[in-house]
């Protein structure tokens, strides 16, 4: 059986990880553009705020591992979160249009860059876990 800080862990995780794929459905969808980053916005600060809780309450705990492979890609991708997420401000308050068109790039680049990481690191934990031993 699970510890259930580990449960917890899970729980809060796979939360962020939904949260973080629906505000990419939603910036990519066809709503208007105040509604749509208004709710990408309030999606993906949820989604990293619950990222941040789960990572502070491993801190609290101590259960945190640095000899893990989890560990060094959470880490990674939490870096990638915290620079797209201020990536995606600056763009909102960016008023040159061709700054904003790259930034706006980098944001979205770094975006998928970090959702492909927090797969990685989804798969990671459970490999830790034995999800994937036969």
């Amino acid at each position: 059986m699970l510890p259930l800080s580990l449960v917890i862990h899970l729980i809060v995780m796979g939360s962020a990880t939904v949260l973080s794929i629906v505000a990419i459905a939603i910036a990519k969808s066809k709503m208007p553009f105040k509604n749509r980053i208004a709710l990408h916005k309030l999606t993906a600060g949820i989604a990293a705020g619950l990222i941040l809780l789960a990572i502070a309450g491993l801190v609290v705990i101590g259960h945190l591992y640095p000899s893990l492979v989890h560990f060094y890609t959470g880490l990674a991708a939490t870096l990638l979160l915290v620079a797209a997420a201020g990536g995606g401000l600056i763009v909102l308050d960016t008023k040159q249009a061709d700054r904003r068109k790259k930034l706006r790039s980098m944001h979205i680049v770094i975006g998928a860059t970090f959702i492909v990481l927090m797969l990685v690191t989804i798969a990671a934990g459970l490999a830790v876990l034995g999800v994937f031993s036969a």
